[in-house]
């Protein structure tokens, strides 16, 4: 997958959080987070029996912030899992927590999450925590022997409370098979309590609940139903009214059971979930269940017991409404799914399968496996999904990595690919390469954004990031994707089925749109390109007449802005746009022009690195060919911009930020995006030269290398950077008169 390279943080796509480290309580804890791999970091602190207040103390080197939630990891979603959260724009951040704000002797997870910064930056961070004593008395769970009563209907029950002895109360329901949801409700208390229910098991503590309700109100619904998640399953559950307050007097714990219930039993099929942190389930043996990952983490794990003998085991889900993913990790759970897994299905599918036997690298292996399933978007109702494991089964067919139907394509046929009805993120097709065929050309064209291609030979494609799934591939940031082949390549075109694969693989868009041709013997025959200048300067304000020159710059470490310096195809852009661990793209760079203010630019030619400055952070690139490869005609006059005079801005001045920054559109296709402010100031170097303009205008992420306008819109920057340091809400630009002369004297020969 590749990583779009943003102006300030970059945001990487993460699995689950990061490794929990566990804390001591009155002790600091010192760390960094990297805005270009972690952006937070897990801490889990267990508050014992007796302790009446918890306070949190953050201070980092820049903006960081802290998040905390009892029981449960929040696994990144902070704004709608944490119980509470200090979110400053500084660097230091501070939670308190006392009995009567719900503090009980429990578990703890807390966040240190990077706030944002200039990208690359290492952000240190001290967290301290400190308790004091108070509580009293403990806030332990139950046992067997702490049984009040146990119902199996409706009911309604007093709950004394005084301000002696134990400070919770346990009940059991019995859940008949037809019973399709269980209501409780806590009324008329005159303090906090808290509502914990587990199926099968008592609760050492309230972390290893499966449902709970326990906000700071004194009153709690709980609602536990069959397509909930976890499901309401039948059997027994324990079920805990907690008073951390220490709170006296009488309450009502009110049990409902809706009937009627006739659906699939779970009751033996999915066995008692685990006491471990964040276990859902165990599975001993073949089973089925339903799982909804539209509420809470974004992904659910279980555990799987593979008793010796065992020979094979499958995991499949299908029914999800988007793609998910299937992990499984031997003895060890995963907060890493790019590095930890033993297996993986992830391809883009909403059906997903893992088979493991003995001839699987790794094999099989007697013991416990940790089993994730995990969605992969944010923005998709998946609806509830069907999981099976099946020990000893026969080995199934493997799956193809995209979803739809397999589509027979004629050899020299152009076809139209529209995926916006079906909302697939890619399609699949079949050919036969004949006998006589030395060479073989596959193209995209026209595609309204960023699709790769997947080739293989005699079989369905069923991966797109595993190799064994397919034969050759082409991904790059180039939106016109193709594949040559002949006799004599690697992988050697040979006649025969062959089988493609056009996919999105960096989510998804409002519409996926392109045309597909495959030829042999011949080259395939690209789009006319009508080269610029497009408009006529009459049919243009003098903002869009400057507008035609700012053109987006997709390198295979992501996309950024650029600025034409020259009709003959000089253009200044960031460093870090071409530059990625340290090693710059020197050629392959393609360079998008706007064909309508409206809509994102369209990629056109290709350019390679001149220059370059990493302390500058400025980058100098030439376009050399079409985005077809071919040679740029003899009359090419391309629009481009005249530099202004950063000397003579001065404080107040009206200043004008134009990009493609990623909040302007979709992923990496926006269209033209400028924002408006005025000088806000300026930083000078040793040598009392301009080094930065400094601005309110905002400029977002992507807007790196793109241009500053002053109010007679000329080129006066190069939009670098969000922040510079801690508490910075200022944009900066680099001031056109940075630029080496000798620079200089390359493009503007060819004004």
């Amino acid at each position: 997958m590749r990583t779009v390279l943003l102006a300030a943080l970059i945001i990487p796509v993460c699995a689950q959080a990061q490794s929990v480290t566990e804390m001591t309580p009155n002790r600091a804890y010192r760390g960094a987070l990297p805005a270009s791999n972690a952006i937070w970091t897990s801490y889990r602190l267990v508050v014992g029996p007796g302790v009446g207040e918890l306070e949190l103390d953050l201070d980092a080197t820049g903006d960081a912030d802290l998040y905390v939630r009892r029981g449960q990891t929040m696994g990144g979603n902070w704004r709608q899992s944490a119980d509470l959260t200090s979110n400053g724009d500084g660097g230091r951040e501070s939670i308190r927590l006392t009995t009567a704000d719900g503090l009980c002797a429990c578990t703890y997870y807390i966040d240190v999450v990077h706030g944002g910064g200039v990208l690359g930056d290492r952000l240190k961070y001290t967290l301290r925590s400190r308790t004091s004593e108070g509580m009293s008395p403990p806030a332990v769970a139950g046992t067997p022997t702490d049984v009040e009563s146990t119902f199996s209907d409706d009911f309604r029950t007093n709950l004394p409370f005084g301000t002696e002895g134990l400070n919770y109360r346990t009940y059991v329901i019995d859940v008949d098979r037809d019973v399709e949801q269980l209501e409780l409700q806590l009324r008329g208390a005159g303090g906090d309590l808290d509502l914990y229910a587990r199926h099968g098991a008592p609760m050492p503590d309230w972390s290893s609940a499966h449902h709970m309700a326990n906000s700071t109100a004194n009153d709690e619904t709980l609602v536990i139903s069959r397509d909930g998640a976890p499901q309401l399953r039948t059997g027994q559950y324990f079920v805990d009214v907690a008073n951390p307050d220490g709170w006296s007097g009488n309450a009502q714990l009110i049990g409902r059971m809706t009937r009627g219930y006739s659906g699939p039993e779970a009751t033996g099929r999915l066995p008692e979930p685990s006491r471990l942190d964040d276990v859902s389930g165990e599975i001993r043996e073949n089973s089925e269940w339903t799982v909804s990952l539209d509420e809470g983490p974004r992904y659910r794990t279980y555990v799987i017991e593979v008793p010796a003998g065992r020979k094979s085991i499958m995991v499949r889900a299908t029914g999800a409404n988007g793609d998910i993913d299937l992990y499984l990790r031997h003895n060890a759970s995963m907060e890493d799914y790019a590095e930890e897994p033993d297996h993986a299905a992830n391809s883009v599918r909403a059906d997903e399968q893992l088979y493991v036997d003995s001839r699987s690298s790794p094999a099989l292996r007697p013991g416990r496996y940790y089993f994730d399933i995990a969605r992969t978007s944010a923005d998709i109702e998946y609806g509830p999904i069907q999981i099976e494991v099946e020990f000893d089964g026969p080995k199934p067919e493997p799956l193809p990595a995209t979803s739809g139907p397999l589509r027979e394509l004629e050899i020299g046929e152009r076809v139209s690919v529209d995926l916006y009805d079906t909302g697939d993120r890619g399609a699949r097709f079949r050919f036969e390469v004949p006998n006589s065929a030395q060479t073989l050309d596959v193209r995209v064209l026209g595609a309204s954004r960023d699709v790769d291609l997947f080739l293989r030979k005699d079989t369905v494609i069923t991966s797109h990031t595993d190799e064994t799934g397919y034969d050759i591939q082409s991904v790059t940031t180039r939106l016109n994707e193709r594949i040559e082949l002949a006799r004599n390549s690697t992988p050697a075109l040979t006649p025969g089925v062959w089988y493609l694969d056009v996919a999105s693989l960096v989510g998804s868009d409002e519409r996926i749109a392109f045309d597909l041709v495959v030829a042999v013997d011949g080259e395939v025959e690209g789009d006319r390109i009508d080269f610029p200048p497009y408009f006529r300067n009459a049919d243009l304000t003098p903002l869009e007449r400057s507008g035609q020159a700012i053109v987006q710059v997709s390198s295979e470490s992501g996309s950024g802005s650029g600025t034409m310096l020259s009709a003959d195809g000089y253009l200044m852009t960031n460093h870090h746009v071409v530059e990625d661990e340290g090693v710059v793209q020197e050629d392959d760079i393609f360079i998008s022009f706007i064909t309508d203010f409206d809509e994102p630019p369209q990629q056109i030619f290709v350019a390679e690195v001149v220059e370059y400055d990493a302390e500058l952070d400025l980058a100098l690139l030439k376009i050399t060919r079409d985005i077809y490869d071919r040679p740029l005609p003899a009359n090419l006059h391309l629009p481009y911009m005249e530099l202004g005079d950063p000397n003579a801005m001065r404080h107040g001045d009206l200043l004008y930020i134009a990009g493609y920054p990623s909040v302007g559109g979709f992923e990496s296709r926006s269209s033209l995006s400028v924002t408006r402010g005025i000088v806000s100031g300026f930083i000078n170097d040793v040598d009392g030269e301009r080094e930065w303009i400094k601005t309110d205008a905002r400029i977002n992420a992507g807007n790196s290398g793109g241009t500053a306008m002053d109010l007679n819109f000329l080129y006066v920057g190069v939009p670098s950077r969000e922040r510079i340091a801690e508490d910075d809400e200022l944009g900066y630009s680099r001031p056109v008169n940075t630029i080496p002369d000798e620079w200089k004297a390359l493009f503007q020969t060819g004004q």
